[in-house]
């Protein structure tokens, strides 16, 4: 199993859609998924190993920043299938 330190975060977009990017350490590009809810990105970000008060707290703010104002996790290693399989492949 392959495990891969990444960055996490999530933003409001101006459509009201929200995203979650990732990205390894000083790299880019950052792939990006976008999702009509909060709840589907919940889903996600728990998958990742995310703890839920965690994801629960950001998703709280997220509402209350602006649009495309990202808001970050700490850096943490997620096994490279979990991220493959929601979409993310670095």
């Amino acid at each position: 199993m392959i495990i891969m330190l990444v960055n996490v975060g999530v933003k409001r977009l101006d459509s009201g859609r929200v995203q979650i990017f990732v990205a390894k350490p000083q790299y880019d590009p950052n792939p990006v998924q976008t999702y009509a809810s909060t709840e589907k990105i919940r889903v996600v970000l728990l998958a990742f190993g995310i703890e839920e008060e965690i994801v629960k707290t950001h998703l709280e703010l997220l509402p209350k920043l602006n649009a495309n104002e990202p808001l970050t996790f700490p850096p943490r290693e997620i096994p490279q299938d979990v991220l493959w399989a929601h979409g993310f492949k670095l």
